[in-house]
């Protein structure tokens, strides 16, 4: 069931655009509604993937029947090879390229108030950025985390390999003035669950957060 209001805006949205992906990994869209259909820039200045015939265009609005570069692979490439000669190379800023957004009908400010908008995530670019540039050191992410290198170099240099840390144990004195064996798992510690969080892409989606929360 559908109220009034949603029912016009869908009468207005009509076909909307038609999206594909060519064999180079460029995303291509036609707008065929005859309502204004609106790409929203999700980074500014060179930091973007869209095409450049869009970013020409008033608004960003695309014009009717006329297809066009949502995603330009060529123009992403570039950006992932100046950012990989950075001396801090910023994934985030890689990741929000990869996601193309659209807006129907009405170009408000913020996204989140646009009454219709589409969002596409690219998976073919990301997991070309993941080649181009690994994600982040896994020893933080939850469930994935492993020793550090430092601590592996470290532990290749002992000849005994790796040294277990002793607990001290403590043995009360029996009340016939001889000594009780205790259990061996008495004194040890309860073991330290990690406190990370699942890996459940945190990269894209922190991204895709930073992208849909109003800005000051």
């Amino acid at each position: 069931m559908r109220d009034a209001k949603t029912e016009e805006l869908k009468n207005h949205v009509g076909h909307g655009v038609k999206v594909r992906m060519d064999d180079e990994g460029n995303i291509l869209v036609k707008r065929v509604s005859k309502s204004n259909v609106y790409v929203k820039i999700t980074s500014a200045g060179e930091d973007t993937s869209i095409g450049n015939d869009i970013l020409k265009l008033s608004n960003c609005a695309l014009e009717i029947d006329k297809p066009v570069k949502l995603f330009d692979m060529k123009k992403f490439q570039n950006n992932v090879s100046r950012e990989l000669h950075r001396a801090y190379p910023d994934r985030r800023r890689l990741e929000v390229q990869c996601l193309s957004v659209m807006a129907f009908v009405k170009n408000e400010p913020e996204l989140l108030d646009s009454p219709i908008w589409v969002l596409i995530i690219n998976v073919v670019a990301l997991d070309m950025l993941k080649s181009k540039l690994p994600p982040d050191d896994p020893y933080y992410c939850g469930l994935r985390a492993r020793v550090p290198k430092f601590v592996n170099s470290k532990k290749n240099k002992t000849d005994g390999g790796p040294l277990s840390p002793k607990i001290p144990s403590f043995q009360p004195p029996h009340p016939n003035g001889g000594s009780k064996s205790l259990h061996p798992l008495h004194n040890q510690l309860p073991p330290k669950w990690h406190a990370g969080s699942f890996d459940s892409g945190m990269g894209v989606y922190s991204s895709l957060k930073t992208l849909l929360t109003p800005q000051d």
